[in-house]
């Protein structure tokens, strides 16, 4: 995973901190003891987070990810989302985030995290750039940017919207539900260096312009749409 990638999971997981924990006090964790599985944890951002709630193990296919979470103290081992290493029904939770879209079979790791769960089966957050609105119209650049890297990288920028066809696929009917994606405005100026790195580098300075200027203003505006999907079994 590079620098520009790592960063911006670090940043998504500070973003969606207290919305992903009322979401689960809300509608899946009532009492104490569960045990969660996190499929695809990265560097153990979102572990951090739940594991206020359940006792939260680990996987990812990347080594170095599996490395950090370890030098933490998470319990994480090295596996890959379409096939996990437990036995069925070995877990209360089994989420993930951000994750869905990286994967060329995502309906396939659902049916593995539905065969490991006894309860349920959760995507916490999966983006939907699309649907990304930027304003002032001169600010679009950023969004197409995103877009534009993602599907370099052979990743779906588009997966949100796909949630509840990805889980019928995996036999499971999901409730869908979205994020706050719409930032204050100092919280859009706080993030603007990280939005902008998205951007080519010879168009990055002439759109901080732009954004600064609209700033100032008291105009910019940014909805970034990020859906979560909740399925129980049974």
């Amino acid at each position: 995973m590079d620098r520009l990638m790592a960063e911006q999971l670090g940043r998504q997981s500070l973003w969606l901190r207290d919305s992903w924990l009322w979401l689960l006090r809300e509608k899946v964790v009532h009492g104490k003891g569960q045990i969660a599985l996190e499929v695809g944890c990265g560097a153990g951002h979102v572990m951090d987070i739940i594991g206020e709630l359940a006792n939260v193990r680990g996987v990812d296919n990347d080594p170095d990810m599996v490395s950090i979470c370890l030098a933490k103290g998470l319990d994480v081992r090295l596996a890959d989302a379409g096939k996990l290493p437990f036995e069925d029904c070995s877990f209360d939770i089994v989420y993930c985030s951000f994750l869905l879209l990286w994967l060329e079979e995502p309906a396939k790791a659902l049916v593995e995290m539905a065969r490991v769960s006894r309860k349920w089966v959760i995507c916490l957050a999966e983006p939907d750039y699309g649907g990304r609105l930027d304003y002032p119209p001169e600010l679009e650049g950023l969004g197409n940017a995103m877009v534009g890297d993602l599907l370099a990288r052979g990743a779906d920028p588009f997966v949100g919207r796909k949630l509840r066809a990805l889980f019928a696929e995996a036999g499971m009917d999901a409730e869908i539900g979205i994020h706050q994606g719409v930032w204050p405005s100092e919280k859009l100026r706080a993030e603007a260096e990280g939005e902008l790195a998205w951007a080519a580098e010879g168009e990055r300075n002439a759109l901080k312009e732009i954004l600064n200027a609209a700033l100032d203003r008291g105009e910019a505006f940014q909805f970034n749409p990020v859906f979560y999907a909740i399925a129980r079994k049974g």
